[in-house]
């Protein structure tokens, strides 16, 4: 099944270098593109991307937004390419370097029988590990994710860390096409899951905030 991992970016020009260096240190064996799409930056990122991805052995695309779209677009943009050009599967995986590569891996080998639709990262589950996250922002994100929870009876870890797996054969674009291109695209993309009665999982995922 072919993979592609999308990678937003917008102003994280020191963060996407230092992502983009353990990129090259990793084999990605099942990744078969690598998408990076800059919303707009206004600092290095474009230029950063541009010369730092020349060594990775891998299919590299970069596309540039003609206007700042916000996450959400960014993400519609993503979805459309990869259903465009026939994969199976969008990994979201964010520029700013606060995700941990080794959990690709985890993604990917949960569901070998293919039964979900979603596998989306949790930061707030047994088993996640946070570093340098705020006991403030800790509890805002496990409130919400209650609040969610109580609206959709479905239990949700949380509404949208930057790192899911999405199968493409069983969503619906148009839909998707309606909801905000802001940050609250991922909370619309959760009562998407949950109305149209999408399978999905939560795994634990490691979460770190150092200069972003």
């Amino acid at each position: 099944m072919s993979k592609i991992l999308f990678i937003p970016v917008y102003n994280c020009n020191i963060q996407v270098k230092r992502l983009i260096n353990k990129i090259k240190k990793k084999e990605l064996d099942q990744i078969s593109e690598i998408l990076f799409i800059d919303n707009q930056s206004s600092d290095q990122t474009l230029e950063t991307l541009l010369k730092e991805t020349k060594n990775i052995k891998k299919k590299i695309t970069i596309i540039l937004n003609d206007n700042n779209y916000g996450l959400g677009g960014s993400h519609k943009v993503a979805l459309n390419y990869a259903k465009n050009n026939k994969y199976n599967d969008l990994i979201v995986f964010h520029g700013d370097d606060q995700g941990n590569l080794e959990d690709l891996d985890k993604l990917i080998s949960v569901d070998t029988q293919r039964k979900y639709d979603f596998i989306l990262g949790s930061r707030f589950m047994k088993g996640s590990i946070l570093h340098n996250y705020s006991f403030i922002r800790i509890c805002g994100n496990i409130f919400f994710n209650f609040i969610f929870s109580l609206v959709t009876f479905k239990w949700l870890n949380d509404l949208g860390s930057g790192l899911n797996l999405i199968r493409l054969d069983n969503l619906d674009i148009k839909k998707i096409e309606s909801f905000p291109d802001n940050l609250t695209f991922n909370y619309y993309l959760t009562l998407y899951i949950c109305y149209y009665k999408k399978n999905f999982l939560f795994v634990p995922i490691t979460w770190s905030e150092t200069d972003q």
